[in-house]
């Protein structure tokens, strides 16, 4: 099973994220991924715009998921928001992956202490930006996020995501499709490919 723990600020799209996780992960098992189940789980309350949430994503190659809820010994965390100051990395696996929303390179000095991990870091912001999603101060960043997921994770492959986002998403479709595609093209890691 690979677990998937989501970062995030009320406003930003966390919880899409981890549904379109979800919704395509649907897709791909079929094909390309040949899972057998998934499941997400957004962990917040009443918080407002900002506030810190998580989500999490359960993605299985055989049986069924039978654990619910939180969880915190995660395969991959998403960061989608670099101003968080929680420990985000806590209870990540050895050779754990963490993405971060972030204009930094993956190997900068802030990141220092996650250098023992995959680290990658896509500037989403920017690209959701340019792409009209969300506004330049609350970007939506979800799809973004997706596809440089994609591209570290390598679960799936791009396509996969672009015809996840056409049947899944009602609004800006190829706004969406095109700022998953930028992200996949401009994910930085620490570690040679």
């Amino acid at each position: 099973m690979i677990k998937i723990r989501i970062h995030g600020r009320g406003g930003q799209g966390a919880k899409t994220a981890a549904e379109l996780h979800v919704d395509f992960i649907i897709k791909v098992m079929l094909g390309e991924g040949g899972y057998s189940d998934v499941q997400s789980n957004p962990f917040f309350g009443a918080e407002r715009r900002g506030a810190h949430v998580c989500a999490y994503v359960r993605i299985c190659k055989t049986g069924i998921i039978r654990e619910k809820g939180a969880f915190f010994d995660p395969d991959m965390v998403i960061v989608l928001d670099d101003t968080i100051v929680e420990d985000y990395a806590e209870g990540l696996k050895e050779n754990g992956l963490v993405l971060i929303n972030s204009k930094k390179d993956p190997k900068h000095k802030c990141f220092e202490r996650l250098q023992k991990f995959l680290v990658a870091t896509v500037d989403a912001d920017a690209v959701a930006i340019k792409n009209r999603l969300g506004s330049e101060r609350y970007p939506i960043v979800n799809t973004a996020i997706l596809g440089a997921f994609l591209r570290v994770s390598k679960i799936a492959g791009l396509e996969s995501l672009i015809s996840a986002i056409e049947t899944e998403t009602d609004a800006k479709i190829k706004e969406n499709q095109k700022a998953a595609e930028e992200a996949y093209n401009s994910v930085k890691t620490n570690r040679e490919e």
